[in-house]
């Protein structure tokens, strides 16, 4: 499996959807077997601040990078929090 990178895009950023910054996750990495899944782990495994799970499912909103192909599928709970 594979582990990917999700974080905001740009039109995310401008459009205020991670405004304040208090209280949201930005950046996901994730073990699974496609972008979809990765989501899917980060919008329903209540992985997410103040964002809402909406902004993990769309692509508009969030980038899904991928990093690496070997390993099981999980969220590796990695999630950084503005101050």
């Amino acid at each position: 499996m594979a582990i990917y990178q999700l974080y905001p895009t740009q039109m995310a950023l401008d459009t205020g959807v991670f405004e304040p910054p208090y209280d949201k996750s930005f950046v996901h990495i994730v073990r699974a077997d496609d972008c979809q899944i990765a989501r899917y782990l980060v919008a329903d495994g209540n992985h997410y601040g103040d964002e809402g799970s909406v902004v993990w499912g769309d692509p508009k909103l969030t980038t899904c990078d991928l990093i690496s192909v070997d390993g099981a599928p999980e969220h590796l709970a990695v999630e950084t929090f503005a101050k």
